[in-house]
């Protein structure tokens, strides 16, 4: 189910199916700074992973905009699915949707993976900005 919702996904974009990496997971990459890794979570879903930020260091700064991002976070957590994340290995902020393999028959992945890409420009932006007030809702 999984290699064939790949396959799907990259007739959709008109892409060649990319080579797993050493996690099984497959990146496609969007507007030369975007990446999108989708891996097979369990036997029954898969999941959408990009990260939001650059490594970021242990300072004030990096502090003051996780704050920043967990007081826009909340409003949203009733209209999104994805969820915004920390990684430690990777030291980035990372966003994540899980989409079980029955719901790719509602909602094709390419039309699951268009929202997650409009969210993760959102949250990119979000992370970039350097006044406090929040950005523009999608």
């Amino acid at each position: 189910m999984f290699k064939n919702a790949i396959q799907d996904l990259a007739k959709a974009l008109n892409l060649e199916v990319p080579e797993p990496g050493d996690n099984g997971a497959y990146s496609f990459f969007f507007d030369d700074s975007l990446e999108v890794s989708i891996l097979s979570l369990k036997k029954d879903s898969l999941v959408l992973v990009s990260p939001v930020s650059d490594p970021l260091d242990n300072s004030t700064e990096t502090e003051n905009l996780l704050k920043k991002l967990l007081l826009i976070n909340f409003p949203r957590l009733k209209e999104y699915e994805e969820t915004l994340t920390w990684d430690p290995d990777s030291a980035q902020i990372i966003l994540t949707k899980e989409i079980p393999f029955s719901g790719l028959s509602e909602k094709p992945l390419f039309g699951q993976l268009e929202k997650f890409l409009d969210n993760l420009e959102f949250w990119k932006s979000a992370t970039v900005q350097s006044s406090t007030t929040s950005p523009h809702f999608p």
